[in-house]
């Protein structure tokens, strides 16, 4: 929870008028705090909800059993994935400078 205002302002704000699309994805029983969550951390990007776990299953990390969280991915525009990120906190720097090497290509 601790870095969705981090990812608010440093990449939703920044780059929603270059056609970046942040999303937060909460799975099984987190999707019961998605509302709170949101309405205390402030953020305005979308939150999807994975009640069944299918999105978890299908985008866990390639070769392991168990998922890692947090987990993210930046994908580019044809829908590959440019990124992967299992860091606890996000790396707002390593994030920007991807998004916008993508946004060049």
């Amino acid at each position: 929870m601790q870095e969705l205002p981090a990812l608010e302002a440093e990449l939703w704000q920044s780059f929603s008028h270059d056609e970046v699309l942040v999303v937060a994805v909460h799975v099984e029983d987190q999707a019961l705090y998605a509302l709170p969550v949101a309405l205390e951390t402030g953020i305005t990007f979308p939150v999807l909800l994975d009640c069944d776990g299918r999105f978890l299953r299908e985008w866990s990390r390639v070769g392991e059993d168990v998922p890692a969280f947090p987990l993210g991915y930046l994908l580019a525009r044809d829908g590959s994935i440019a990124a992967i990120f299992t860091q606890s906190e996000p790396p707002i720097g390593e994030l920007k400078a991807a998004i916008s090497a993508l946004l060049t290509d």
